[in-house]
């Protein structure tokens, strides 16, 4: 019954480091964004462009971490 167990093992661990990214990269897209809409609002911009650029930034820096990871094979 051995493998069966290392296999359940394994298992759960990429089941926790893919949730981890899901998190990490929701986390991430939100910074940026919240730092987009703080700029737009200090500076008094009608169009939300720091918003826009935020949410691009951090869509890039997620998928680049994600891709980063996905990598890795530890």
């Amino acid at each position: 019954m051995k493998p069966a167990d290392e296999n359940d093992g394994a298992s759960r661990r990429m089941l926790a480091r893919y949730s981890g990214m899901a998190i990490q990269m929701g986390i991430i897209i939100a910074l940026f964004a919240f730092l987009g809409q703080w700029l737009d609002k200090k500076f008094s911009v009608q169009t939300p462009w720091f918003t826009l650029f935020g949410c691009l930034c951090g869509i890039a820096a997620s998928f680049y971490l994600m891709f980063r990871g996905l990598g890795s094979k530890s």
